[in-house]
């Protein structure tokens, strides 16, 4: 497969994802309903390999920095896929956030350096910020609602 054909498939990977998650962004979360977490796996894998696609495509100038906030999005990511679980007390899932809202910030970071997918930086460092924001003034359930849906965006 060439790169653009697969740039393609990440990119059209993102947009569903993306999608999905504004769209569920909505939907009350009730853990073991099987058709909720059947959706929200096909999220969080659509999300997996479009952000693949997007460091794939500007990985040459992206750097050492952009590598490392790549990985640990992509652990984000991949710790939340599945149901969730605690792992030697850790929730998965708040740890998997976590990493995922601070690798992408710093990902959008040195993309918004490198000039390259600037609107998409904007919105992950945006989705971080609001994140905070909301836990900050005691809004925690609209920081997390509305940092979501920047994130997907």
């Amino acid at each position: 497969m060439n790169d653009r054909s697969l740039f393609r498939l990440a990119g059209a990977a993102a947009m569903l994802g993306g999608a999905m998650r504004v769209a569920t962004a909505f939907v009350p979360w009730a853990p073991g309903v099987a058709w909720l977490e059947a959706v929200a796996f096909a999220i969080d894998v659509l999300l997996l390999f479009g952000l693949m696609g997007v460091y794939l495509a500007h990985r040459a100038v992206l750097g050492w920095a952009g590598l490392a906030a790549f990985v640990l999005a992509v652990i984000g990511i991949a710790s939340i896929v599945g149901p969730d679980a605690a792992v030697f007390g850790i929730d998965t899932y708040l740890a998997g956030v976590h990493a995922i809202s601070v690798g992408l910030a710093v990902l959008g970071l040195v993309m918004l350096s490198a000039r390259v997918e600037t609107i998409a930086a904007i919105f992950w460092l945006a989705s971080l910020g609001v994140g905070l924001a909301g836990g900050f003034i005691g809004q925690g359930a609209a920081g997390f609602l509305i940092g979501g849906i920047l994130f997907a965006l």
